[in-house]
């Protein structure tokens, strides 16, 4: 059995390797304590460091219903891992990778990346037997012929728990995209096409970004309006305002659908048919019904403000 890993070129190399597996969803602070940690070791033992994601939450496969959205497209977790020192890959997870065991999984490590040891995180799991304690991990591993180690926590704590993927999906489900940033160590993001909406924001003189938001499994922060950065297809970045929702004031429909719309502060240019990306800062307020587009008017021109006064602090902390 083999893996079929993307990019392919990462096992065509004769360098022993020190791995580490995991969904490195978001690849947040525990993540790149972990990948540093797996960068500095294996260069004190000359060994390439290889960092392993999948292509798809393996939940998708095993229990659709319970996969949870995703808190980073797989190129960017690629590219952060990466930037954590490590040679980095995402493995095809299918119905054949489900059914490998741990002893199984480490074999083909061994001979396909030739891993001389495997590095884990203090609360990962692998193999289709969920082996749960350190010895039986240290049982498979010697019979995979390869070592296996593990990974302290990560000293840093939020709240009182472990920085988690799990907890920033929390904080992005309430709105809190200060805490969901702190716990990623950047911003959170997504990105996507703009298209034609209703062009409603335009009558009210506030032309909107209609944002279809790209990879649909990407996770959308709680309905309401927030103060973000919107960067543009040339770099550029401008203050926004985006509203996430369903626009109770102009959609009555039965089943709305929820809209992405950005409003970027004194931008005139044409943004349809472009890619667009967004980092939330803060959340303003949830999203509401007014009684009248007139008093709908006057909230967006309240919150261009209150979103400008926000950004306008953030990027003052930022200053060198």
């Amino acid at each position: 059995m083999a893996l079929t890993l993307s990019p392919d070129s990462i096992a065509q190399t004769a360098t022993p390797s020190m791995v580490t597996v995991g969904m490195f969803d978001g690849v947040h602070a525990g993540h790149r304590f972990l990948l540093s940690a797996l960068a500095g070791a294996a260069r004190s033992r000359g060994l390439r460091p290889v960092a392993l994601t999948f292509d798809r939450h393996p939940l998708s496969i095993i229990d659709p219903l319970r996969a949870p959205a995703m808190l980073a497209p797989l190129p960017e977790r690629l590219a952060m891992m990466e930037a954590c020192g490590c040679a980095a890959a995402a493995i095809h997870f299918d119905e054949a990778t489900r059914q490998l065991s741990a002893t199984q999984f480490m074999t083909t490590l061994r001979w396909q990346l030739g891993a001389e040891t495997l590095l884990m995180g203090f609360n990962h799991r692998l193999g289709h037997d969920r082996l749960s304690t350190p010895g039986q991990y240290r049982q498979a591993a010697a019979e995979a012929g390869i070592e296996v180690k593990f990974a302290p926590p990560l000293p840093r704590h939020y709240g009182g728990a472990p920085v988690s993927s799990s907890a920033i999906r929390e904080a992005l489900q309430k709105g809190d995209a200060r805490q969901a940033a702190e716990m990623l160590g950047r911003r959170y993001a997504i990105e996507g096409t703009v298209g034609y909406g209703q062009r409603i924001g335009r009558t009210l003189g506030f032309p909107t970004a209609n944002i279809s938001v790209e990879p649909a499994e990407m996770l959308i922060p709680a309905h309401g309006v927030y103060a973000a950065i919107a960067v543009a297809p040339d770099g550029q970045r401008h203050f926004a305002v985006v509203n996430i929702g369903v626009r109770p004031t102009v959609d009555t429909t039965v089943s709305p659908a929820v809209s992405v719309e950005a409003y970027l502060l004194g931008y005139e240019g044409d943004l349809y048919g472009s890619r667009l990306r967004i980092e939330f800062v803060e959340r303003l307020r949830p999203e509401r019904r007014f009684d009248s587009v007139s008093c709908l008017r006057s909230q967006i021109a309240a919150d261009a403000e209150a979103a400008r006064a926000v950004l306008s602090a953030e990027a003052d902390k930022e200053m060198p």
